[in-house]
């Protein structure tokens, strides 16, 4: 960060809030764990992670991430279920799971095929499998967003042989779509497999790039438009798996995964997304890309695309998947809402909120996305966070909200420096209006002020500022739709240093 005063105007994207009273579940809440030190048991587990709507965290196979205990205490996970033996997931990382108070189950076999094949049988019977060599990441990379429109499993195979364990499995499947060139998976395996089920179709290019983008072709087709976001893609790095390994996480409601080489979008991959009219490009990268061609890929999307990208980007492959996992979290809630209740969804017009009880308690996700307009490089974005707190109203129409926010999440770029993490939090202070009936309350705007501190570290040093603004929002049913959050940071400290003010307002 420069040591100067910053100044910038800043445009919402998303913002969304759901609200429940006293939410509660009875069922078992499972998350899935594979290791983050390779790639082939975390990406066969994305769909099947996807199918149950578990949740999906990447850890090193000899310790626990302290994000990750977090995450599972915070989503009161009763179940983890441990993709891999004891050489990727250790004995260690599960017991301090137990620790916890949760069960564990593993599936394992005794390689990375025989591990795939135990996840596909978790299916039953399938019309379809994809079928890809386990010798390489990018093809079962983007082969995950078409196994979830597909609802089936990924199995791997050698590149010359298919194993037997590989073999059994497809025995449960109708037809396979083998993903990658005849150097990936050889004419004889291909042979072999269509000796098993009734077809065996090849998506391959001449690279790995043209294959994603082939791949993104079959995924339009199969979905015609009613995919989880058909207007959206995820586009990660297509050299490193430790950049691309969290991305099937997302998946499940942004796809399908495009890869491109460090710092470049590539033609084919910009002609892909007007074709398909593109209007949501989320960005997937883990530790290893160097930050500059996470900036020159941020500036590629914006300038060929004319799309303002979300990126997903932190420190360690652990961090990112609980990140990305929070959002999705929050993109599933704001979905199930829109489809669940009548009258919200793109130009509904508001309708008369619940009835509540005079006095009670509030609580909600906000989901933010925010864009710099001048001439910054980047957005500032996935602010992830709660709104938690108490309201009254005894009489009359209106009444207070006394509470505090917490945004847990914030990564993006601000002038070229990248933030990889961050948190806001303090204090809501307001008021809530709406009108009384007998013992309850139609509550239908909030309007508060937030006091708090701002912490994130930039380019690997800390800074911390204070935070003052205020909220306004309207309630729909079960929804809080935050309609203006303005904010200024000031004090921002760098090191020692006050460096200036950073002045802000989302409209």
């Amino acid at each position: 960060m420069h040591k100067k005063s910053l100044a910038f105007l800043v445009t919402l994207l998303i913002v969304s809030s759901t609200v429940t009273i006293s939410p509660t579940s009875a069922a078992e809440k499972v998350a899935v764990i594979a290791t983050s030190d390779n790639f082939p048991d975390a990406l066969a587990a994305g769909p099947f992670v996807a199918k149950n709507n578990y949740s999906l965290f990447l850890t090193p196979s000899d310790k626990l991430a302290d994000e990750i205990k977090t995450a599972l205490k915070n989503q009161s996970i009763t179940k983890v279920i441990i993709i891999g033996g004891e050489v990727a997931i250790s004995l260690s990382v599960e017991n301090e799971i137990r620790a916890l108070g949760i069960k564990t189950e593993r599936i394992a076999g005794s390689d990375r095929d025989e591990t795939a094949a135990m996840i596909a049988q978790r299916y039953g019977k399938t019309e379809y499998a994809i079928i890809v060599t386990d010798e390489n990441f990018p093809d079962t990379l983007v082969s995950t967003s078409l196994a979830i429109a597909l609802n089936c499993p990924i199995i791997f195979t050698k590149s010359k042989v298919l194993s037997k364990v590989s073999e059994d499995a497809l025995k449960n499947v109708r037809k396979t779509i083998i993903v990658g060139g005849t150097d990936a998976v050889s004419k004889d395996v291909e042979t072999k497999i269509s000796q098993i089920t009734i077809m065996a179709e090849r998506i391959g290019g001449k690279d790995r790039y043209e294959t994603s983008i082939l791949v993104g072709h079959k995924y339009m087709d199969i979905t015609k438009g009613k995919g989880p976001a058909n207007k959206s893609i995820i586009i990660t790095d297509g050299e490193n798996f430790e950049d691309g390994l969290a991305a099937p996480i997302l998946a499940s409601v942004a796809s399908p995964i495009m890869i491109t080489p460090p710092g470049l979008l590539r033609k084919e991959l910009s002609d892909f997304s007007k074709k398909y009219e593109i209007k949501t490009v989320y960005v997937v990268y883990g530790p290893k890309i160097p930050r500059g061609l996470i900036v020159a890929v941020l500036q590629q999307i914006r300038t060929f695309l004319g799309v303002i990208p979300t990126l997903f980007t932190s420190i360690t492959i652990s961090k990112l998947s609980v990140e990305i996992n929070a959002k999705v979290n929050e993109m599933k809630k704001v979905i199930e809402i829109a489809v669940a209740v009548p009258g919200i969804g793109a130009g509904a017009a508001p309708t008369a909120g619940p009835s509540y009880p005079q006095t009670g308690t509030l609580t909600g996700t906000i989901n933010a996305t925010i864009n710099f307009l001048t001439p910054m490089v980047g957005a500032l974005s996935n602010i992830i966070g709660s709104i938690t707190g108490t309201y009254s109203i005894p009489s009359g129409t209106s009444g207070t909200f006394n509470g505090t926010v917490n945004f847990t999440s914030i990564t993006g770029n601000v002038a070229g420096n990248i933030i990889t993490s961050g948190n806001i939090y303090g204090n809501v202070v307001g008021n809530v209006v709406g009108s009384v009936s007998g013992t309850s309350v139609v509550v239908n705007t909030i309007t508060a002020t937030f006091t708090g501190i701002i912490e994130a570290v930039i380019d690997g040093t800390r800074y911390v500022g204070r935070v003052a603004g205020s909220i306004t929002g309207t309630v729909v049913s079960n929804v809080i739709k935050v309609t203006s959050f303005n904010w200024t940071i000031s004090n921002w400290t760098y090191e020692k240093n006050i460096t200036g003010n950073i002045v802000g307002n989302i409209l």
